[in-house]
């Protein structure tokens, strides 16, 4: 018996499986390069001869061919189906096959460049984020992707990018659809062909032949991020990004057993009998001074502050600090310190709410008032807590979210409008020398004598699209080839966005510094995220993340002790910094620790978190690749050397299993005990 080639389906079946093999091949080929150029673009210290290197392309090969064998699995299958059925049934699932393993090769690639495009911005691959951006108003999603300085530029590689893909196709497919075969194959042929192409498809489909697929576990190949960042193609992060948003909705509830567990370890002793959440506070120590004089706090978070262009070494000869550079100089400035995310929204929770939830602002648990909230440490004490922000006050529901973390007050770009009538206005909001001007008025208007005042405030003109104020025009700096080369294919005029905002922020602590609240005012700020987009040099990848943080403190305010300012600290120490410097007897989450105090060996704060690095004395780790730590160059600050093997880092890689513990506790636990204080670790 022959399967006739008129009557059945067996050969436009194998067409169909030489026609995925060259869709494969094409998709792989095309990713390739791609992945080539991140890790080109992205790395100033890419080495061949590391075996991360081939490591990326043999996972990222793999996961190319799982990707298209995937997505182009349903059209196999019914071809498959077809082989026992008439041959213009397999003739039309082969049809269905070219039309759809182009489509596939295209988006695909196109994903892949849009892919690097977005790591390109936020230093990793599209996640959960990307997908939350989406519910920002499109218009200012729009604008602010043009204006970033490397839309265009992605973009046409995209368009280019898929023109060949296309082209490419469309010549193999007639290629394919030219060959005739007059050989009639048999029964054993044929099945044994069926057979074991739809096990070849089947495993390389799965990523192995072994018995575990390939998963999110194996896009983790290196202690560097701009290797792991490669591994992904476009679908793939986007698949991940997908997963990541919806497991973002639902949290777990918390059980008792667990927080003991995860106490003991962070804390590095077990936890008295009796309620375990009040054993979570500690207390500031009482203070007469505090007590009676308590001074305004104001807590200025910066758009896009990172440290690195506040550096000589950076700018050069050209002024990036306008008036801010003094403060600097006079005050104490924190440089080897990291942001809690690498956007506004996660490190503003994360500060203000002491959790690890950036979309719980338009959540089903946005209406949870959070115990832990920075905002309420301060309200118990008596304090007037006002939130002061350049944006519209409905972007990510934050003004209604904050209202209920203990924020008297919160002040957006609306309520600043019926301030200044005459306040330009943007996409995000309106311009930051306003809000500061605002903040500074309500400061003094209030004086020394009133209810002590705590002031968030959070800038937005140094946000993509970069538009710079007509007042500040003229004012721009000059951007030299040697500045140009750090900043990539960010546009010239984001310095001069940068530059404005440091200009008002130096002029907001000068007033206060030359008014009669400066003995009683506590000035901090720092950047919710470093610049995005600067281009990468050896070493460099935390001072690339890396933000200040500043702090002006009265005289009579100030500690008794030296300060170590070459010490590493993050996001997690401001809180209780400041709980430490203004309150006295207050109740605050032990989540973080006094920099300004002597470093306690033994400590279980004795680290800093970003949200994708832990940093001690000893080096840093990345937290998916918890086995290698790459140790700080001695006397380069943030600089990093060659990895090597690390075991421990103790409490440090417990942290966020406990912030993570206390967050549900709150939102999804039972009712919580009434919180108490013991001394701070």
């Amino acid at each position: 018996m022959h399967f006739n080639n008129t009557s059945f389906g067996i050969l436009p079946y194998v067409k169909q499986v030489v026609w995925l093999t060259l869709v494969t091949a094409i998709v792989a080929l095309a990713v390739v390069c791609v992945r080539l150029f991140s890790l080109v673009h992205f790395s100033a210290d890419i080495n061949i001869v590391n075996a991360d290197f081939w490591r990326v392309l043999w996972q990222g090969l793999r996961f190319d061919v799982a990707t298209s064998i995937r997505l182009f699995l349903p059209v196999y299958l019914l071809s498959l189906l077809a082989v026992l059925l008439p041959t213009v049934v397999g003739r039309c699932a082969l049809w269905l096959g070219l039309v759809w393993g182009g489509v596939v090769a295209v988006c695909v690639v196109v994903l892949s460049v849009a892919n690097v495009g977005y790591i390109a911005f936020f230093g990793t691959p599209f996640n959960a984020s990307a997908i939350e951006n989406l519910k920002y108003d499109n218009d200012a999603i729009a604008e602010s992707v043009w204006g970033s300085g490397s839309f265009l530029g992605y973009g046409l590689a995209s368009l280019i990018a898929s023109i060949i893909v296309a082209v490419v196709c469309y010549k193999m497919a007639k290629w394919l659809m030219a060959q005739r075969v007059g050989v009639k194959l048999g029964v054993m042929v044929s099945t044994g062909f069926v057979l074991i192409s739809l096990v070849l498809v089947l495993s390389l489909g799965r990523g192995s032949f072994g018995n575990f697929p390939l998963s999110h576990k194996h896009l983790i190949v290196s202690a560097s991020p701009t290797y792991n960042n490669a591994v992904p193609n476009g679908v793939l992060a986007v698949y991940y990004a997908v997963l990541e948003y919806l497991d973002s909705r639902n949290l777990a509830p918390t059980n008792d057993a667990e927080g003991r567990i995860l106490y003991q370890a962070f804390y590095g002793h077990e936890p008295r009998e009796g309620a375990l959440w009040p054993q979570l506070f500690v207390s500031t120590p009482k203070l007469e001074l505090l007590a009676e004089k308590p001074p305004h706090v104001v807590l200025h978070l910066v758009e896009s502050l990172g440290n690195e262009p506040l550096t000589s070494e950076f700018g050069g000869q050209v002024d990036l600090l306008g008036g801010l550079k003094g403060h600097l100089q006079q005050d104490y400035w924190f440089q080897h310190f990291l942001p809690a995310g690498n956007d506004t929204q996660s490190s503003l929770v994360a500060m203000l709410g002491n959790i690890n939830f950036p979309t719980i602002t338009q959540s089903k648990y946005k209406q949870v008032s959070l115990d832990t909230a920075a905002a309420k440490v301060f309200q118990r004490k008596g304090y007037k807590t006002v939130f002061i922000y350049t944006g519209y006050e409905g972007i990510r529901n934050r003004s209604n979210f904050l209202l209920n973390q203990g924020f008297d007050e919160v002040v957006g770009a609306h309520q600043l409008l019926q301030q200044y009538p005459q306040m330009p206005t943007n996409v995000w909001g309106g311009e930051d020398a306003y809000m500061y001007d605002y903040a500074a008025n309500l400061m003094l208007q209030h004086g020394t004598d009133k209810q002590p005042l705590f002031i968030v405030t959070l800038t937005t003109t140094n946000h993509p699209p970069y538009k710079v104020p007509t007042s500040f025009i003229g004012n721009e700096p000059a951007v030299d080839s040697e500045l140009k080369s750090k900043i990539g294919s960010l546009p010239d005029h984001s310095l001069a966005t940068f530059k404005y905002t440091n200009v008002h922020l130096g002029q907001f602590i000068s007033r206060i510094k030359a008014s009669d609240i400066a003995e009683s005012t506590i000035i901090a700020a720092t950047g919710d995220h470093a610049v995005r987009g600067l281009t990468g040099f050896k070493g460099g990848v935390l001072r690339n993340i890396a933000v200040p943080f500043y702090l002006y403190i009265p005289s009579s305010y100030k500690p008794n002790t030296p300060v170590d300012l070459e010490q590493v600290a993050s996001h997690k120490d401001i809180m209780p910094t400041l709980y430490q410097l203004s309150l006295s007897e207050a109740i605050y989450p032990n989540m973080g620790r006094n920099i300004l105090a002597p470093i306690k060996l033994g400590s279980p704060h004795n680290f800093a978190a970003s949200d994708r690095y832990i940093v001690t004395n000893k080096g840093a780790r990345l937290k998916t690749k918890p086995d290698v730590i790459n140790p700080l160059l001695i006397g380069h600050g943030l600089t990093l050397g060659p990895p090597v093997p690390e075991a421990d880092f103790a409490s440090a890689q417990v942290y966020d299993n406990l912030v993570d513990w206390m967050m549900r506790k709150q939102l999804v636990g039972e009712g919580l005990v009434e919180i108490s204080g013991e001394d701070p670790q």
